[in-house]
C-alpha cells in the first residue's frame, strides 16, 4: 500500500488559502482517477500569526465541505468550527460546527470604503481592460502582478456585462503595498457567500470567473447590495 501514499511539504502547500484549495482539488482529481476506493487526505492548519490569517484558513477548511461533498475524497482534519466530525485522539461530533455558508460569511473581512481610489471612464470590457493596463503601467506595478490583475479583472468585467446589467463604476489605485481594482455593476447583487470559492467542474463553461479571479489576486472582496455587486481585486505592486 505504500505506493499509494504520498507526502507534501506543508510550506509548499499552505502558501495561501485559495492556492491550497486549487492544489488539493488538482491532487484529488489525479488521485481519484487511479483509485476505485477514493482518496483520504490527512492535514493540519498552518501556524497562523494573526487573526486574519486564522480566519482565512478556517474559511478554506469550511469551503472544502462543499468543494468535495460529492467526490470520493475523505478529509481528516481538526478544524472544529469547519467540520462536523473531527478527530482529537478519537472521532467525535464537533459542538461548535457551523455550516460553510454561515461560517464563511461570518469570517469575511469587513468591506471598508476606499475613498482614495480614482474613477475610470466606462466602456465595453475590452476598452476598460485597456484602461486598466495603462493605469497599472503608470503605477509601475510589476509585470507579473499586472498580468494577473488584467486576467482577473477581465473575468469580473465580463461577469458584470453578462449577469450584472453592465459596469456602472470602475475605480483603481494603490492602497498600502497593493494595487486595487474595484468594479461595481448594476445588477441585483449576489447572495452566495461561497461564490468563486468552490472549484468549478472541469467541463464547466460558465461560473469559473470569480474562481479564476480569486486564484490570481492576493485578495478578492465582495459587497452585494440590491442595486449592484462590487468586486474589489488586489495584487501586490512588486
Amino acid at each position: 500500500m505504500a505506493e499509494f501514499v504520498s507526502f507534501s511539504d506543508p510550506s509548499a502547500v499552505y502558501k495561501r488559502p485559495m492556492a491550497a484549495l486549487a492544489g488539493l482539488d488538482a491532487m484529488a482529481r489525479d488521485s481519484v482517477a487511479d483509485l476505485d476506493a477514493g482518496t483520504r487526505v490527512y492535514s493540519e492548519l498552518p501556524i497562523c500569526r494573526t487573526q486574519a490569517e486564522r480566519d482565512g484558513w478556517i474559511t478554506y477548511e469550511a469551503i472544502m465541505n462543499r468543494a468535495f461533498a460529492r467526490r470520493p475524497v475523505a478529509l481528516m482534519r481538526q478544524a472544529w468550527q469547519a467540520h462536523r466530525v473531527v478527530h482529537d485522539n478519537v472521532w467525535q461530533i464537533s459542538p461548535v460546527y457551523e455550516e460553510p455558508e454561515a461560517l464563511v460569511r461570518a469570517l469575511e473581512p469587513v468591506f471598508e470604503a476606499l475613498p482614495g481610489l480614482r474613477a475610470l471612464s466606462i466602456g465595453d470590457p475590452q476598452q476598460m481592460q485597456e484602461r486598466l493596463a495603462e493605469e497599472l503601467a503608470a503605477d509601475s506595478v510589476a509585470s507579473g502582478r499586472a498580468r494577473d490583475m488584467l486576467v482577473a479583472a477581465r473575468e469580473v468585467l465580463l461577469n458584470a456585462q453578462r449577469f450584472g446589467n453592465r459596469v456602472r463604476a470602475l475605480r483603481v489605485g494603490i492602497v498600502a503595498d497593493q494595487w486595487v481594482c474595484e468594479v461595481t455593476d448594476g445588477g441585483s447583487g449576489l447572495g452566495d457567500p461561497l461564490a468563486g470559492y468552490v472549484p468549478p467542474k472541469p467541463a464547466a463553461t460558465e461560473g469559473a470567473g470569480l474562481w479564476i479571479a480569486r486564484q490570481l489576486t492576493s485578495r478578492l472582496e465582495l459587497r452585494s447590495e440590491p442595486t449592484g455587486l462590487t468586486v474589489r481585486l488586489r495584487v501586490y505592486t512588486s
